[in-house]
């Protein structure tokens, strides 16, 4: 199966938090993993602030980027994504950006992993995406 995955949890195999083992199970679980393109400005964005705070050092944000090649099967267009994406944030009153992950696991027809609670609950509760996973759900 095929699985989707947003930059808030690709962080958190980089970042020690909570919420890592979940993270982690999501590449252990043999799922293939694929985002859209824009996953690489916002994982690389997210690792630059954590190296800014001092989370992590710029080697590791560095080696975590150029790791996402083996991480991820596909890492399709967003432009091809966003007349989907427009429409359902407007839809689901959300931002664009997380729009297109959601547009792609329309697309593919697969499932879709986020830990972002608000966004997940606006996607199940429009009925859109039956295969929107809570981070805390994974694995469970």
């Amino acid at each position: 199966m095929t699985l989707v995955v947003d930059a808030n949890v690709a962080v958190k195999w980089v970042v020690a938090n909570p919420d890592t083992d979940r993270a982690d199970a999501v590449i252990s679980s043999g799922e293939e993993l694929i985002a859209p393109d824009l996953l690489v400005a916002e994982f690389a964005n997210a690792l630059w602030r954590h190296v800014r705070a001092r989370d992590i050092i710029l080697d590791q944000a560095i080696e975590a980027v150029a790791g996402l090649r083996t991480l991820f099967s596909e890492l399709a267009p967003s432009l091809e994504l966003a007349p989907a994406a427009l429409q359902l944030a407007i839809g689901l009153d959300c931002s664009p950006y997380d729009c297109l992950y959601a547009a792609l696991a329309l697309d593919r027809k697969c499932g879709f992993v986020t830990a972002d609670r608000k966004f997940a609950e606006r996607l199940r509760a429009s009925r859109r995406l039956a295969g929107v996973k809570l981070l805390d759900d994974f694995g469970r």
